[in-house]
């Protein structure tokens, strides 16, 4: 017990010394994909809403149009997209943690260079 105590406190130290590199990379990361991805969800939500026939929807037209065939599908595109943008994110957090574990500068620009050649691999983990 005593152990795995003390390998939760190390843990803890370590997410604590990489406060300011995970940070960084998050807010990098989000702001970049945000420029790239909110006009991409955007067209899906506006192209969902010109399937409805209607220019806009209001709460409970909201609530009747995602239970409906193409809310239903507008909503799961949507939600994925969610996903793998998260799973990009933690994805460039873990490669910051790993490059601090080997020794190496733990900048967002170092998690952009480890996680990029395994992108394939990551996206196919996100789907």
């Amino acid at each position: 017990m005593k152990q795995a105590i003390s390998e939760v406190m190390r843990c803890f130290e370590v997410a604590w010394r990489l406060r300011w590199p995970f940070i960084q990379s998050h807010l990098v990361f989000n702001i970049l994909l945000a420029a790239a991805f909110a006009p991409l969800m955007a067209a899906t939500v506006h192209l969902a809403l010109a399937f409805s026939g209607k220019p806009a929807l209001a709460d409970y037209d909201i609530a009747v149009f995602l239970l409906s065939p193409v809310g239903f599908v507008a909503g799961l595109v949507i939600a994925g997209m969610a996903l793998v943008l998260l799973t990009l994110d933690v994805s460039f957090m873990m490669a910051v943690a790993i490059r601090d574990r080997a020794g190496k500068s733990r900048g967002f620009l170092d998690g952009v260079a480890m996680v990029l050649p395994r992108l394939p691999a990551v996206l196919g983990l996100a789907m």
